[in-house]
């Protein structure tokens, strides 16, 4: 015997409410983004150079086996 499957039909109101709830995030993504601009300007008063400040950035949030790989490239002579 083949088992049923349940349909969900979502309405209007579902819908809605999933819409608020990305609206909300994306609302909390830029609000944390200008948060994060607002820490560069500062370092930067600070006397960081920004450029150098997002690289190092990016590098931290890098897989650490690609880490090595690019200290290992940088580390060439």
């Amino acid at each position: 015997m083949s088992e049923s499957k349940k349909i969900y039909i979502a309405t209007d109101a579902v819908y809605r409410e999933e819409l608020q709830k990305v609206l909300d995030v994306e609302n909390e993504i830029s609000a944390l983004n200008q948060s994060k601009r607002e820490i560069i300007k500062y370092s930067e008063s600070k006397g960081c150079n920004p450029k150098i400040l997002r690289q190092l950035i990016r590098v931290a949030k890098m897989k650490e086996a690609d880490r090595e790989t690019l200290q290992d490239a940088l580390d060439m002579e």
